[in-house]
């Protein structure tokens, strides 16, 4: 059965509302005041809020915070109850999160309506979770085996075959090493990038930590762009389909994280382009604002692929092979929003991508 917690000071009107929702088949859970009010919804978890805003120990915006700030009630809807021409209380009201807003006096039929409004668009987000959540599930369950199998196996292939065969050849030894070098690589890249990732889904809540990142600075992001594209690009046999230009500023970034943003969307802009594809690279400072702009002409990406650039998500790769868990987009988009910065993405299948990175400059 559906659960409604109603939190009202004015007695008359808490019984009111109850009797409506309960002839609607709804459980109903009460309380007095604000605190009274957050703790039943932390005990008893309802699937939806109805909350008055003047009421004492603690006001409805205080409750709604408290609430949002805990894990256990952050994503239960609260629709507030509100007194008739109070534009500024719905403004601040919907400014920290508040679903909806009822004015008093209100007519019963509003209030149901407004009650299984909520509730519908409550199921529809749920579901909307889940299913992405059993995409994050199966992605993992499909990429991290693989992707750590494979480099095992060559480096244990070929350890194996080292310690087996006699009188190996001195290319053959120079071959097994390459091949051990390169598997080694790729499953240390694939270790980084998850250290890496997890680090900064903790960062986001340790404003703190965050301060901190945003203290450190770089004065020649172009430098580091040119070294790090011209790396890749000698990695990919591909440094004649790189165009760069660019400009230096002092930019509220260090310099390794700087270079794993740059990184990671210069690996996707090759791996997803063919040789002899123009990858350009364009960095400009702009009063406040310093722009690199990465664009390849490859493979391209849906607007519903930009839309899920998420960890452990590879596109396509039902069609094509691929290395790696996903990771590179979104660590790269989520460095750049812990410095203040914007990460945007532009792509047309066959057509290209485009990724576009501002950081703000240092005064």
């Amino acid at each position: 059965m559906t659960t409604i917690l109603v939190i009202e000071d004015e007695q008359d009107i808490l019984e009111n509302v109850r009797e409506l929702l309960e002839l609607e088949n709804y459980s109903v859970v009460t309380a007095c005041n604000g605190r009274e009010g957050v703790a039943s919804a932390i005990k008893h978890r309802p699937d939806i809020i109805l909350s008055d805003i003047k009421m004492p120990e603690l006001d409805g915006y205080g409750v709604l915070l408290k609430l949002r700030n805990d894990p256990r009630t952050s994503l239960i809807p609260l629709i507030f109850l509100t007194a008739k021409g109070d534009h500024g209380a719905r403004r601040h009201g919907m400014e920290l999160g508040a679903d909806d807003f009822l004015t008093k006096p209100f007519d019963p039929l509003e209030l149901i309506k407004a009650v299984k409004a909520r509730l519908e668009k409550q199921q529809t987000l749920v579901k909307e979770r889940e299913a992405k959540l059993d995409k994050l599930r199966n992605n993992i369950v499909q990429a991290i085996p693989h992707e750590l199998r494979t480099p095992l196996t060559g480096i244990l292939g070929c350890a194996e075959y080292l310690m087996e065969v006699e009188d190996i050849p001195i290319e053959s030894i120079h071959e097994t090493a390459e091949i051990i070098m390169r598997s080694g690589q790729r499953l240390h890249k694939i270790v980084e990038n998850f250290v890496v990732y997890s680090q900064l889904e903790v960062a986001f809540s340790d404003e703190e930590r965050i301060a901190k990142m945003r203290a450190e600075y770089i004065a020649y992001p172009d430098t580091i762009i040119n070294t790090v594209a011209k790396s890749i690009a000698s990695q990919y046999e591909r440094t004649d389909d790189l165009a760069m230009t660019g400009q230096e500023a002092t930019i509220g970034i260090s310099h390794d994280n700087f270079q794993k943003i740059i990184c990671e969307v210069l690996e996707n802009a090759f791996s997803f382009s063919q040789q002899g594809s123009t990858i350009t690279i364009d960095s400009i400072s702009n009063n406040d604002t310093y722009t690199v702009t990465v664009r390849d002409y490859g493979r391209g990406m849906t607007h519903e692929d930009i839309e899920n650039i998420a960890a452990y998500n590879q596109f396509n790769r039902e069609f094509y092979e691929q290395q790696g868990l996903g990771l590179g987009l979104i660590i790269a988009k989520r460095l750049t929003e812990i410095h203040a910065g914007h990460f945007g993405v532009e792509s047309e299948p066959d057509a290209g991508t485009t990724v576009t990175m501002s950081f703000p400059i240092m005064q």
